[in-house]
């Protein structure tokens, strides 16, 4: 091993270095957590005298994942609603405000992804809070499961009923989710080809009850109001970020997008983003030429979605506000790497529907349904080479296009 080493050009031995040392450290870590999950284990769990069923719903994704399950998530609770069994839902913090507000839950419990595998305090509260409460049934609805979030909650409910999806490998090894399954008193069968994500959706929902469920499309409310700045004016929104770094298309791209549209237009630019990925707003909105206004880490979601249903049009990556568009009804257009091509994007028509339906622009490569794991890449930072591809032209065409159009659907 040394010798294989001490032969890497220099220039590599820190960068492979580093990788498998974090790689090592990663292994311990989740190591560490399932067994201080285990002292959960040992505290006994609070009986539960009463007859009466108690549900917990775990769903701990992405906002843009939230979005597309809210199309099912009225489907998977009403037959309890409708026999006053009181739901809850654990969510992630960072939509749970908005899933308040979609349907009728006893109870709503925000979980912090972040702290839950970092802070072992905050992880031990959390997991003896969910044991304690004494729920009857668990659902983790998630196609895509996590061994440390929806299995390990399961894992530690207590609930007489476990239920999850079989669910694929793209957020766990093999060998891991094995382990896992046998955490769930019931798995609920997934066709294991390449699936729509809302169709996904309702595919456990209609596994779960027993009974096809139609497919429908997400829809959000809208009840918070955009700027004061920006009302009485006409604005499209551009959102330059995403989680992934190799998803963001290059901010000179949206630069040229942003500067066409003003120039065609007199259209005003809204930069919106999550904290952290402020500096993309000053990046564009000191460089482009038209009217441009930062909202970027300066919106909550609630504000962010009214601010999106205002718009005329929204530019993006492959993102959350791509999703939110489509809930609002706002026409959009989105650059599309090939990592999870045809789950989550391009959406597909559904019948009756006629809201405007994202775009999205993408040149089809062999090496698609890379789930990430891309082999063309050439750094950490750099965008990925199915969205590199794609050029401001394209875009600014569709977009065009959309802002040509004579009539829109109503909002």
């Amino acid at each position: 091993m040394g010798w294989r080493c001490a032969m890497l050009p220099v220039e590599e031995v820190p960068v492979k270095m580093i990788s498998a040392l974090s790689r090592v450290f990663t292994a311990c870590w989740l190591v560490s957590l399932l067994f201080l999950d285990l002292l959960c284990l040992i505290i006994p769990r609070h009986r539960n005298d009463s007859s009466c069923e108690k549900i917990l719903v775990v769903r701990l994704d992405a906002v843009g994942d939230f979005v597309l399950w809210t199309a099912s998530l009225q489907q998977l609770i009403t037959p309890y609603l409708s026999e006053n069994y009181p739901v809850s839902l654990l969510g992630n913090a960072s939509w749970i405000s908005v899933a308040d507000r979609l349907a009728s839950f006893s109870e709503v419990l925000p979980l912090d992804r972040d702290r839950f595998i970092s802070n072992i305090s905050y992880r031990l509260r959390t997991l003896l809070r969910i044991r304690q409460a004494r729920y009857t049934t668990v659902i983790v609805p998630a196609y895509s499961r996590e061994l440390l979030f929806g299995d390990a909650i399961i894992r530690l409910s207590g609930a007489r009923n476990r239920i999850g999806s079989m669910g694929d490998c793209t957020n766990i090894r093999p060998w891991l989710k094995k382990m896992a399954d046998t955490w769930y008193t019931q798995l609920l069968p997934a066709d294991p080809a390449i699936c729509y994500e809302l169709q996904r959706n309702a595919e456990f929902v209609s596994r779960f009850w027993g009974t096809d469920v139609p497919l429908i499309m997400p829809s959000l409310p809208i009840q918070s109001s955009i700027p004061e700045e920006l009302r009485g004016i006409e604005y499209f929104v551009v959102a330059p970020g995403a989680q992934v770094r190799g998803k963001r298309w290059p901010l000179h791209n949206f630069r040229e997008v942003i500067d066409r549209i003003h120039q065609v237009s007199g259209l005003t630019g809204v930069i919106c983003g999550a904290t952290g990925e402020e500096w993309m707003g000053v990046v564009l909105s000191s460089a482009s030429r038209g009217d441009i206004l930062d909202y970027v880490g300066r919106t909550t979601l609630m504000e962010l979605i009214a601010l999106i249903a205002g718009a005329k049009l929204v530019l993006s990556n492959d993102s959350a506000a791509v999703h939110i568009a489509t809930a609002v009804f706002t026409p959009s257009v989105c650059v599309l790497g090939g990592q999870h091509f045809g789950r989550f994007l391009p959406y597909r028509r559904i019948a009756g529907e006629k809201r405007p339906l994202p775009v999205a622009l993408f040149h089809a490569m062999p090496c698609f349904q890379c789930n990430w794991n891309c082999l063309n890449k050439t750094s950490a930072e750099a965008p990925l080479p199915c969205v590199n591809v794609v050029t401001s032209e394209e875009m600014w065409q569709e977009a065009k296009s959309i802002l040509l159009q004579e009539s829109l659907p109503e909002k």
